[in-house]
């Protein structure tokens, strides 16, 4: 678990991402919640993790190179 802001309208620190791992068959489930987004900041962060974060600690996670920020283009129209 970790805080997460500073980006999109968020103060930094004022969400809080949550993963929880599960074994299941031969690999593993990760789960994702993202709590005390406010209502503007939900879609924009559902892509941003849809398209860019989850892909990114999934290679990673793989031992690939998940390449550039977490945040992808995302840095280049918010930042």
């Amino acid at each position: 678990m970790f805080t997460w802001g500073g980006i999109q309208g968020l103060k930094r620190g004022e969400s809080t991402v949550e993963f929880t791992l599960e074994q299941q068959g031969n690999g593993t489930l990760l789960k994702l919640r993202h709590h005390g987004l406010p209502p503007a900041a939900i879609e924009p962060h559902d892509v941003g993790w849809l398209h860019s974060g989850l892909p990114k600690l999934k290679a990673a996670a793989e031992g690939r190179d998940p390449g550039g920020l977490c945040l992808g283009d995302l840095a280049h129209r918010h930042g």
